[in-house]
């Protein structure tokens, strides 16, 4: 997963999910989330979250989420580079989307729970176990798309407010 800031920097999760029955290579040693400065240098982010997957920026692009076994917020400075991590929201998260009032959508086993910039939850979607991934389209990215594993299936709902970008 990964999310380019508006200046070309890079973020991205390396989870090890898609090694599942790997026999031809050796294994990854490490699962982590990185960035990529300008200079193209990769730093590693220490302090992300076991399993991290799911990675957004918020729409002024000072904050970075980074989902897997739990949510963490990080400050974003000036040079791309992050810190500060603390936990956010509840529980852990497989994929995100952010709507254009700072909403964070995760997805988290079951359901789809959408947190104020706060860190407040203000509302929980449904879905049935299986829940992936979140993102908004439609003509006026008001849609957001579920996705879930098992079995495979897409939702949509309706909302109120778009999502980000906008």
């Amino acid at each position: 997963v990964e999310e380019i800031r508006s200046d070309g920097v890079l973020y991205f999760s390396d989870p090890d999910w898609q090694e599942a029955g790997n026999t031809q290579s050796p294994r990854q040693d490490v699962e982590r989330a990185y960035w990529v400065d300008l200079q193209g240098t990769v730093h590693p982010i220490d302090s992300a979250p076991g399993k991290p997957n799911g990675i957004i920026l918020s729409a002024d692009e000072s904050k970075l989420y980074i989902g897997g076994n739990t949510v963490m917020r990080f400050d974003v400075a000036a040079d791309g580079s992050v810190s500060n991590g603390q936990p956010f929201g509840t529980g852990g998260s497989d994929g995100f989307g952010m709507d254009c009032a700072g909403n964070l959508y995760t997805t988290s086993g079951e359901h789809v729970l959408v947190f104020s910039p706060e860190g407040t939850q203000i509302k929980r979607i449904q879905v049935g176990s299986g829940v992936t991934n979140v993102a908004f389209g439609g003509p006026e990215r008001k849609t957001l798309y579920i996705t879930k594993m098992q079995p495979p299936s897409l939702y949509s709902v309706e909302l109120n407010v778009p999502g980000f970008p906008y």
